[in-house]
C-alpha cells in the first residue's frame, strides 16, 4: 500500500470535479487564444507589447512539469524510485532558474517591444533550452508509463492499471506537440525547414498550419483525457466522479462544436466578429462554474443533513423500552429526511417488526396527516401492492401517496416507506431514492440492535436476580438447617460419657459451628453493601477480603464518594463486576504479591459526557503460570453490558510489560 500513501508527501489529488475543470478550462483558453489570432490577423497580433504575452510565457513554462508531475506521482514512483525523484527537483530548479532568468533579462528591453521583435531577438541557446526542457517533461513520464507494471491486485493499483492507456495516448499525443514546437522553434535556425515565424510577414500559411496541427494535437489529447475521467478509469477506488459527469462532459462537447459550427456559417455569409462568441463563452464558463460551486455546496449541506441520520446515535441513559420512545428516537431524522433532502409532501414509514420487546413502528411526515382518519396503518399494510424493479411500487393518482419502497431486513422484519408527491412537483431522482432506501435500512438496523440491547439488558437482570435468590438460599439453608443440626450433634456430644475421642469431636463440630456462622456473617448483598458502603468503599472492602490489601494503590479525590455521579443501582452493580473482573485479571497477570503494585484510579470524566472513569493499571509478568481462577464471564461480556447503559470498557497494552483497563459509565 506504499503508493497509496504517495499524497501524503506530495500534496492531496484534486477532486475529479476540479480536474474535469481544469482540462475544460485549458482547451477553451487554447481555442480562444488561436480564434483570436484567426480573427486579428498574425501581423496585428505580433505587432502587440510582448508584456502582454508574458503571463502565458510562464504557462508554457510551467505546464510541462505539470504534467511530468501528474504522471509520475499518479503511478506512485516519486516514493519509489530516486531516479524520478532526482529528475523532479532538476526540473524544478530549472523552471524557477528560468523564470527568474527570463524576467532579468527582459528587463534590458522596452516596455513597449512587439512580440514579433521579441521573438526575432530571443538567441538561439534559449529555444533549444526550453526545447530540451520540454523533452525531458514529456519523455520520461512515456518512459514510465511503459515501464509501469501492477504490483499488487488490489483496487488503487487496478485502477493506475486500467488508466494507463489513456496516459500513454496523452503523452504521444503532447510528444507531437513537441514535434511541432521543435520546428517551429528551430525549424529556420538548423535549416530544416524555411522559418515559419520569420516568414509569416509574406506568407502565413505555413505559420498557421504549425498553430492548427498544435490547437489539433492538444484538443485530442483533451478529449481522451476526458474519455479517461468519464470513464472511472483515472481515479477507481480513490475518488469516484459524479453520477452526472459524463452528460457534463456530453453536454460541453455538444455545445462548443455548435458553437464552432455557427462561426464557420456566419464566416461564410461575412460576419466575423469572434468577440461576441468569446464574451458568450466567458459568460458561460462564468455563470456555470458559479452554478457548479452552489450544487457542490448544497451537496456538502446534504451529505452532513444525511450523516446526522445514518449516523449512529448513542445510546441514552434510559433504555428504550416501548414504541413511543423508539418514534422519539426516530422522528427527528425521519422529519429531516423527508424535508431536507427528500422534498416530499407527505411520507410513512411502516415496520411490520418481528423481533422482540419490540413492536410495530409507525411515523407520519408531516406530524398532522397522524391525525387524519385515512392514516390508518392497517390500510397501507393490506394494499395489494405491485413492486417492480429494485422493490419500488407506483401508486394510483387518486392516493395521497406516489410510491412505495420496501426494504427488507432478515432481523428487523420488512420496512415500507410511502412518499407523496414532491413539494416542488418535480420527479424524484435516483439518488434520492437510494439515500431514503439508506435510511430506512439504518432505521431497521437500529431496531435490531435496540432489540439485542432489551434483550442483553432483560438477560442480565434475570441473571442478578437468580444470582441473589441462589444466594438467599444458600443463606437459609446454612442458618436454618445445617447450623441447627450442628449445634444439636454437639448438645447430644456433650450429654454423653467425657471421652478422649468424643471430646475431639465436640471440638471440631464447635469449630465448624464458628466458621459457617462467621461465613453468613460475611456473606456479602452485594446491592446492599453497594448502597450501604459506597462503590468505592465495596470495591475496596472485596479487594481486601479475596487479596492482599497491598497490592492496591487507590487514587481519587475523597469528596467523589459523596457526590458520586451514578445513583441507580443496577448501573452500579454493573460497574462493580466489571471492576471486581478487572481486579482479578490484573492480579492473575501481575506476578508474585508485593512484586507489582496495582494501581486503581477514580474520577469524573467532563470531556464528552459526565460520568464516572476508572482506570486500571498493572505491570504484565508472561513468564509464569497463571494461579488464580478468573470470574468465568470475562471482559467481552462486561463490555457489552456496560455498553447497554451508554458506557465501555477498553483494553490497551502500553507496552510489553503493562495493561491498561478503562472502565466508563456515564451519569
Amino acid at each position: 500500500m506504499a503508493r497509496v500513501d504517495d499524497d501524503r508527501q506530495f500534496g492531496k489529488k484534486r477532486s475529479i470535479d476540479d480536474v474535469y475543470d481544469l482540462h475544460s478550462d485549458f482547451r477553451i483558453r487554447v481555442i480562444r487564444f488561436f480564434s483570436w489570432v484567426g480573427q486579428s490577423g498574425l501581423i496585428r497580433v505580433s505587432s502587440y507589447s510582448a508584456v502582454y504575452f508574458f503571463p502565458g510565457i510562464f504557462g508554457l513554462i510551467l505546464i510541462p512539469f505539470g504534467w511530468f508531475f501528474i504522471v509520475v506521482w499518479f503511478l506512485g514512483f516519486l516514493r519509489e524510485k530516486r531516479i524520478y525523484r532526482i529528475f523532479f527537483w532538476l526540473l524544478l530548479a530549472s523552471q524557477i532558474f528560468a523564470i527568474v532568468f527570463f524576467f532579468s533579462w527582459s528587463r534590458k528591453f522596452p516596455a513597449n517591444i512587439s512580440l514579433f521583435h521579441f521573438w526575432n531577438i530571443v538567441p538561439f541557446v534559449f529555444r533549444l533550452s526550453y526545447l530540451i526542457y520540454i523533452l525531458f517533461c514529456i519523455v520520461i513520464p512515456i518512459f514510465a508509463l511503459f515501464s509501469f507494471r501492477v504490483s499488487k491486485r488490489i483496487l488503487p493499483e487496478v485502477a493506475r492499471n486500467k488508466a494507463v492507456p489513456y496516459l500513454k495516448a496523452v503523452s504521444l499525443l503532447l510528444f507531437g506537440v513537441f514535434l511541432l514546437v521543435f520546428f517551429l522553434f528551430l525549424g529556420g535556425g538548423i535549416g530544416v525547414i524555411k522559418d515559419p515565424v520569420s516568414g509569416s510577414d509574406n506568407d502565413p500559411g505555413s505559420f498557421y498550419l504549425f498553430l492548427i496541427g498544435i490547437q489539433t494535437f492538444v484538443a485530442i489529447a483533451v478529449l481522451v483525457l476526458g474519455h479517461a475521467l468519464i470513464s472511472y478509469e483515472i481515479f477507481t477506488g480513490r475518488i469516484l466522479p459524479k453520477i452526472s459527469l459524463r452528460r457534463e462532459w456530453r453536454n460541453a462537447i455538444l455545445g462548443f462544436s455548435a458553437l464552432t459550427i455557427s462561426y464557420f456559417i456566419l464566416k461564410i455569409f461575412g460576419f466575423s466578429k469572434i468577440e461576441l462568441f468569446l464574451t458568450g463563452s466567458y459568460v458561460f464558463c462564468i455563470s456555470r462554474t458559479i452554478l457548479l460551486k452552489k450544487s457542490k455546496d448544497l451537496r456538502l449541506v446534504k451529505s452532513s443533513v444525511l450523516s446526522s441520520i445514518v449516523a449512529s446515535e448513542e445510546t441514552s441513559e434510559n433504555s428504550l423500552t416501548n414504541s413511543n420512545s423508539l418514534k422519539e428516537k426516530f422522528r427527528k431524522p425521519f422529519d429531516i429526511l423527508c424535508s431536507e433532502i427528500l422534498e416530499t409532501s407527505s411520507a410513512l414509514f411502516i415496520n411490520e417488526s418481528r423481533i422482540p420487546f419490540i413492536e410495530d413502528v409507525v411515523l407520519y411526515y408531516p406530524g398532522r396527516i397522524e391525525t387524519n382518519e385515512n392514516s390508518d396503518p392497517n390500510t397501507f399494510k393490506n394494499m395489494n401492492l405491485i413492486f417492480e424493479k429494485e422493490n419500488i411500487a407506483y401508486l394510483e393518482d387518486e392516493n395521497e401517496f406516489a410510491l412505495c419502497l420496501k426494504v427488507k431486513s432478515d432481523h428487523s422484519g420488512d420496512g415500507l416507506l410511502f412518499l407523496g408527491k414532491k413539494v416542488n412537483g418535480g420527479l424524484y431522482a435516483e439518488e434520492e431514492i437510494e439515500t431514503a432506501r439508506a435510511a430506512v435500512s439504518w432505521m431497521l438496523s437500529s431496531l435490531f440492535t435496540e432489540s439485542n440491547s432489551l434483550t442483553l439488558s432483560s438477560l442480565q437482570r434475570r441473571h442478578m436476580e437468580e444470582q441473589r435468590i441462589s444466594d438467599y438460599k444458600t443463606r437459609q439453608i446454612l442458618h436454618d438447617e445445617i447450623l441447627p443440626e450442628i449445634h444439636s450433634s454437639i448438645l447430644i456430644l456433650s450429654q454423653l460419657q467425657n471421652e478422649t475421642a468424643l471430646t475431639e469431636q465436640i471440638a471440631l463440630l464447635t469449630n465448624l459451628h464458628k466458621r459457617v456462622s462467621s461465613f453468613l456473617r460475611e456473606l456479602p448483598d452485594t446491592s446492599l453493601e453497594i448502597t450501604r458502603l459506597g462503590l468505592i468503599d465495596a470495591l475496596i472492602r472485596r479487594t481486601s477480603s479475596e487479596f492482599e490489601a497491598s497490592r492496591f494503590e487507590w487514587s481519587y479525590d475523597p469528596t467523589l464518594k459523596e457526590r458520586f455521579p451514578i445513583s441507580k443501582p443496577e448501573a452500579l452493580e454493573i460497574l462493580f463486576y466489571a471492576c471486581r473482573e478487572s481486579f482479578r485479571n490484573a492480579v492473575k497477570y501481575s506476578g508474585e504479591i508485593g512484586a507489582n503494585k496495582i494501581s486503581v484510579s477514580f474520577s469524573e470524566n467532563h470531556e464528552t459526557k459526565k460520568g464516572i472513569l476508572v482506570r486500571i493499571k498493572n505491570r504484565i509478568e508472561t513468564d509464569r503460570n497463571p494461579t488464580l481462577e478468573s470470574a468465568g464471564q470475562g471482559l467481552r461480556i462486561h463490555s457489552a453490558l456496560l455498553k447497554i447503559f451508554g458506557g465501555y470498557l477498553t483494553l490497551e497494552f502500553l507496552n510489553t510489560n503493562e495493561a491498561l483497563v478503562e472502565i466508563f459509565l456515564p451519569e
